[in-house]
């Protein structure tokens, strides 16, 4: 598809390579495929969280920029773009989708550092 050509480009050019490197393919029914995807990317932000906090807790900047890196994750695997996790969860149910890509947006528009936000 054109949509994820682009948004490859995109990444590729910002020096990242993330969202046509982590295909992923998963079988079986719409609803279990859409909520294995959706808890995948749930856990990154848990993750996320979790690193994040601990970082800013001890002043460990390294595990800080690791949080950076599970927000951004989620917040690209989440599109409704295939092969990437929230296209299944889109194709399942558009309003699951919708409240999913908020958990995933909000912590990297709220937490991620001016460093991140200012390269995408």
């Amino acid at each position: 598809p054109v949509d994820a050509i682009l948004l490859q480009l995109y990444f590729t050019g910002a020096g990242s390579f993330i969202p046509l490197a982590t295909e992923s393919k998963f079988s079986g029914e719409k609803k279990q495929t859409a909520v294995v995807c959706g808890l995948s990317l749930l856990a990154m932000v848990v993750l996320g969280l979790g690193l994040k906090f601990f970082g800013m807790q001890a002043g460990i900047k390294l595990t800080e920029n690791m949080a950076d890196m599970f927000f951004i994750f989620c917040l690209v695997l989440s599109l409704p773009l295939k092969p990437l996790e929230g296209s299944y969860v889109f194709n399942y149910n558009k309003l699951a989708w919708v409240v999913l890509w908020g958990i995933c947006t909000l912590p990297f528009f709220m937490l991620a550092s001016e460093v991140l936000i200012n390269a995408v």
